[in-house]
């Protein structure tokens, strides 16, 4: 039996730093995902904070 970790696509580093189409013979341009704020210098907007919730 073959390890299960093998098959999982992040066990190859390089697919952390390329982008490539998931069907070659369709190419299409990629470009990461980057977040940009909706704020500047300013508190966040409530729905855009995350707060911590005690679990004890």
């Amino acid at each position: 039996m073959g390890s299960l970790l093998g098959v999982l696509p992040s066990f190859d580093p390089l697919n952390f730093n390329q982008l490539r189409p998931s069907d070659p013979s369709n190419p299409c341009k990629l470009m990461p995902v980057t977040y940009h704020s909706s704020h500047i210098r300013t508190p966040p907007p409530p729905d855009q904070v995350e707060t911590e919730e005690s679990c004890h």
